[in-house]
């Protein structure tokens, strides 16, 4: 995965689907720390980081938007236990056809 392709299939579904402000601003910086580590399958983020990084200031409200996140099949998430951080996945989006000099591509 890269930034641009999970940007583009981002938007692309959101303009399909409706997502609350704080479902999406979570999902981005969850792909923001994906991309600062080089893509990893499975990325380690504490809680606190997610909080601070979307000004979520509780940690129930960031545990139901991730809900919401894993509900609509955007990522996968597994509790790292207590005081230990979450193990998150981000899933691909399907590739989305573009035209391109006037063909059909995938």
């Amino acid at each position: 995965m890269d930034l641009f392709t999970a940007l583009k299939g981002y938007r692309n579904w959101l303009e399909r689907n409706a997502l609350a402000p704080n479902a999406q601003v979570l999902w981005f910086h969850i792909l923001m720390v994906a991309n600062e580590a080089f893509w990893p399958e499975h990325i380690s983020i504490r809680n606190s980081v997610l909080m601070t990084r979307t000004n979520i200031q509780s940690e129930k409200t960031l545990q139901r938007n991730r809900d919401v996140l894993v509900n609509k099949g955007l990522i996968k998430y597994h509790s790292g236990g207590k005081r230990q951080a979450g193990i998150y996945e981000l899933i691909p989006f399907p590739t989305v056809p573009t035209t391109e000099g006037g063909q059909l591509t995938n």
